[in-house]
């Protein structure tokens, strides 16, 4: 699956799923008028009954590299966390189940808005796949 997203704002998304490999991971880059961020990661995959759960998602790999504008590119040190998806799945858990999540100060966690806008995003790709046309999200919220 390939997706082009062109947000009201103007700001483009391309996205790539590739169900078929052997690796999970991922690679984004942000373009500013600054300069570029990259962020890539390699991450274990999980085969029901072929490893251990909590192995799943384990990141093998990951770097962020920052590309000023006219300046030489430099990689930034990333704290390392235990758990699936670079320690983002213990956090999630703590978010949903305990009774006092930990401060948030960069106000990272997601909220059901967050996850509407995704599952649409994926939606609107499938009816476009199907219908071989653009979709507007916005066209899905309609009853």
């Amino acid at each position: 699956m390939s997706v082009l997203v062109k947000y009201k704002s103007g700001a483009m998304m391309s996205y790539s799923l590739n169900t078929y490999l052997p690796w999970e991971g991922f690679n984004v880059a942000i373009n500013g008028s600054k300069g570029r961020i990259e962020y890539s990661a390699l991450e274990k995959p999980y085969i029901n009954a072929g490893g251990k759960m909590c192995d799943e998602g384990a990141t093998v790999y990951h770097k962020i590299r920052v590309c000023p504008l006219l300046d030489t590119p430099y990689e930034v040190e990333i704290e390392t966390k235990s758990g699936g998806h670079g320690g983002g799945d213990p956090a999630m858990l703590d978010d949903i189940f305990l009774s006092d999540p930990p401060f948030d100060p960069l106000k990272r966690k997601a909220d059901h808005t967050d996850g509407l806008r995704s599952i649409l995003t994926g939606i609107a790709a499938n009816k476009s796949i199907a219908s071989s046309l653009p979709v507007d999200v916005d066209s899905l919220l309609t009853w």
